[in-house]
């Protein structure tokens, strides 16, 4: 909370340093302490967000959500919650970019609807399959069922309020779709390719 304070009261450096500061971030989604992903959700909620908006943030959210989607399908639940109110909070603070970003995930499982989203979509769907393999499991840890659940729902709604939110502007046709930078996985990691992003056309 302390790093947190610290960097909200100085968004110009968030700004300036944004991609070492995300990859920082991006390790301890899976952290072991409980307390070192609750200062990553504090300097996420309270200085990266608030410092860039969803166009400065894009090429950095993915990385990010990679590494939420990957805490979500975790072996241990309190990282798995963790992870899922990471995600949540980027789908709902950057959602074009969260909702849209292409994950490890979609070499196996591919882009089914063929719009893009499909690493957001499939790694959600696999924390989802790892919640309902740990529910069925049963025994003393059950007591964290319920915070899973919350957490896997929030980030669900937030998801797909963000697809809805797409088309909703598609179908009325105030935005169009343009390419600029994406990050994409690759044999090697993570690379930049061009960034799907929505804008608005200019008026005829």
């Amino acid at each position: 909370q302390g790093v947190a304070e610290l960097l909200a009261a100085r968004p110009e450096a968030v700004r300036r340093h944004a991609a070492r500061l995300v990859a920082a971030l991006a390790v301890r989604c899976a952290d072991d302490d409980a307390d070192v992903r609750k200062a990553l959700r504090e300097a996420l909620q309270r200085a990266f967000v608030p410092a860039l908006q969803e166009a400065a943030a894009a090429p950095f959210v993915p990385l990010l959500m990679a590494s939420a989607a990957a805490a979500a399908t975790h072996a241990r639940r309190g990282v798995r919650v963790d992870g899922m109110v990471v995600a949540e909070l980027l789908l709902r603070a950057y959602p074009a970019a969260a909702a849209g970003f292409d994950g490890p995930a979609d070499e196996v499982a591919g882009d089914a609807e063929g719009g893009g989203g499909g690493g957001a979509a499939a790694l959600l769907a696999a924390a989802g399959e790892r919640f309902t393999a740990s529910a069925q499991g049963g025994g003393a840890a059950s007591s964290g069922r319920p915070a899973e659940a919350l957490a896997f729902l929030g980030a669900a709604e937030a998801l797909l309020g963000a697809r809805a939110a797409d088309s909703e502007r598609i179908a009325a046709g105030t935005e169009a779709e343009t390419s600029g930078r994406q990050w994409v996985w690759g044999a090697h990691g993570m690379s930049e390719v061009g960034l799907h992003y929505w804008r608005t056309p200019p008026h005829a």
